[in-house]
């Protein structure tokens, strides 16, 4: 099958060839998505069927934007959504009310948090920012923007967040480390969610000292901190998944969902695009198309 996607992680694409032997309800042509860890930088890749997720024909979407959905989008909504059952987290008023912090800038990881919280009834999403700039961007995604300096932050969300999103120490390039000042906004029954990338070992680093002295027992948060990794879900709960894509392909249609694409780019460019992803944080996805064969600037 042909890929737009992004590189190394996730991919949407058509089907080339299928397997003759079995049931199968796949054909070819058919518009397709899967979370994978190996061989998407290439223009062809062998996956079981079971592993990938249909694209209905009667939902009008783009590849490109559909394979921004398998890590980015899928992991902000098992975030979001953790410890929900299948029942109640595709409810419009899922969290209801919450008030949810996300410490990480308006990166394309802090845009979905955002547009999945909003679409969920969250009441608040708040995001922390190192610099001013990225303050409109969040605004204008819907967000409410926070300076990450605990004396300003916590003036504003002291023990108000129901869930708490953002890393462990270097376990995650996309958002800030949490610091022991973050715990303070977190209500009583407030949950906690550290992201961990691809590899991200099970016991992630521990929570970095903060400014001023935390006014909750950390060991107890931590102990019900929940540790989250899209591909380590994907791995070891495939069919909820699933289930959460074919979710998030629905939001995608109705237009919920608005990933910013910086630039669709041919193979020969991933090297040098993966240098800028190591280097900084994008405020949108870039897409490897291998058939293409120049660079394709979008925004």
């Amino acid at each position: 099958m042909s890929l737009p996607r992004i590189p190394g992680v996730a991919f949407a694409g058509r089907i080339d060839q299928v397997h003759k032997t079995g049931r199968n309800s796949l054909q070819k042509g058919d518009l397709v998505m899967s979370l994978v860890c190996s061989g998407s930088n290439s223009r062809y890749v062998c996956i079981p069927r079971d592993r990938l997720v249909k694209v209905p024909t009667n939902k009008s979407v783009s590849s490109p934007k559909l394979a921004c959905l398998p890590e980015i989008y899928l992991s902000a909504f098992q975030a979001l959504h953790y410890g929900q059952s299948s029942g109640a987290r595709y409810k419009k008023n899922a969290l209801a009310g919450k008030v949810v912090m996300f410490a990480g800038g308006a990166t394309a990881f802090g845009q979905a948090i955002i547009e999945l919280g909003i679409e969920s009834g969250a009441s608040v999403v708040y995001v922390t920012a190192s610099k001013v700039k990225q303050f409109q961007k969040i605004i204008e995604i819907g967000g409410i923007p926070l300076s990450n300096d605990p004396a300003e932050f916590l003036n504003s969300t002291r023990q108000q967040v129901d869930v708490l999103i953002g890393s462990a120490m270097d376990s995650n390039k996309d958002t800030d480390p949490l610091t022991h000042d973050h715990f303070n906004v977190l209500k009583k029954k407030g949950g906690v969610v550290l992201l961990g990338g691809p590899g991200a070992p099970n016991d992630y680093p521990m929570i970095l000292p903060g400014q001023g002295p935390c006014d909750v027992d950390m060991s107890k948060v931590l102990k019900k901190a929940t540790k989250h990794n899209v591909f380590e879900n994907w791995e070891n709960d495939m069919k909820l998944g699933k289930r959460d894509l074919e979710h998030l392909i629905g939001l995608l249609h109705k237009g919920v969902l608005k990933p910013r694409i910086l630039e669709r780019i041919p193979l020969s460019k991933v090297s040098k695009a993966e240098d800028l992803i190591e280097a900084r944080r994008l405020h949108g996805v870039v897409i490897c198309e291998p058939w293409i064969l120049e660079k394709q600037r979008i925004a």
